[in-house]
């Protein structure tokens, strides 16, 4: 009888005793670390791997490797100055953050299902450039890159800066592009300027669903309503109706970087809506 070889495209085996012939914990720990080094993914603290590893047993070991990759976009992109986004644009940062919402995670198998069940086929153009936000061509062939794995083609258009606000964001003729929004202080702000079906910078488009309709009802409910535990609950379902059925992908929130002279004094605290102290510094900074 002859030998049979099966070949496997692969970067990494792991050779798995599950502590039948040996206490094998320590090995896949030693590949875990080994792993995570090799994807250039060093922002991310080794042992809190590990520690999610071993406290999710019955999750299989790819989708907790997932569940670590998942961060390649802020580590590479923003290296590691920012968080991962949930699609929806409230960061934890805002009084009323849902963090009920489930993290979403990369899942090959998933998104390759519910693609096939779209019907779509061809190429699907993902318009950047740096002007969305710095990194954002690097991001669109991330995400081309994750995209492949699951069957689809997203072709990224490498736009010119110049014009890119008004040639590009928000234009029907070029659709999914890259784009970046600064924090608002309120929900109410963040809903109004980006989500509801009256402002020109809906830049989604999401207005007719069933959905949409019901979240710009609620918009107008909670922005009444006086109750905090009741309020709480409105923008919560804000938040979940944009997560399940809006247009956003909503990858990261960037953390802003600046550094100052010892000349210039702040306070202990400063806005994280946008540069500079939320652009206030004029106003809320002094000499030391």
């Amino acid at each position: 009888m002859k030998k049979k070889f099966l070949e496997i495209n692969c970067k990494k085996i792991f050779f798995d005793f599950d502590g039948v012939i040996v206490d094998s914990n320590h090995f896949k720990e030693k590949a875990i670390i080994d792993s995570i080094k090799s994807f250039n993914l060093e922002k991310i603290i080794s042992q809190d791997a590990i520690s999610y590893f071993n406290e999710n047993a019955g999750i299989g070991r790819e989708k907790k490797l997932l569940k670590f990759f998942d961060k390649e976009i802020v580590d590479k992109i923003l290296l590691g100055y920012g968080a991962i986004g949930n699609d929806h644009p409230i960061s934890t940062a805002n009084r009323y953050h849902n963090s009920d919402l489930p993290q979403r995670e990369f899942d090959a198998d998933k998104a390759a299902y519910h693609y096939k069940k779209s019907g779509h086929s061809g190429k699907i153009p993902l318009s950047a450039a740096d002007a969305a936000f710095a990194g954002a061509v690097d991001a669109a062939q991330l995400m081309a890159a994750s995209a492949a794995e699951a069957g689809m083609e997203i072709e990224v258009i490498r736009e010119p800066k110049d014009g890119y606000w008004s040639n590009v964001w928000n234009n029907d003729a070029k659709g999914w592009c890259a784009c970046y929004w600064g924090g608002r202080p309120t929900e109410d702000w963040m809903f109004s300027a980006a989500y509801t079906d009256d402002t020109e910078w809906n830049d989604t488009a999401w207005k007719t669903t069933d959905s949409a309709v019901k979240f710009n009802k609620l918009v107008k409910e909670a922005r009444a309503e006086l109750n905090d535990n009741k309020r709480r609950e409105l923008y919560y379902e804000c938040q979940r109706l944009i997560y399940d059925d809006g247009g956003t992908i909503c990858p990261i929130f960037n953390s802003y970087v600046s550094a100052n002279s010892k000349a210039i004094a702040t306070d202990e605290n400063i806005a994280a809506n946008w540069d500079s102290d939320g652009a206030k510094c004029v106003e809320r900074w002094w000499f030391a």
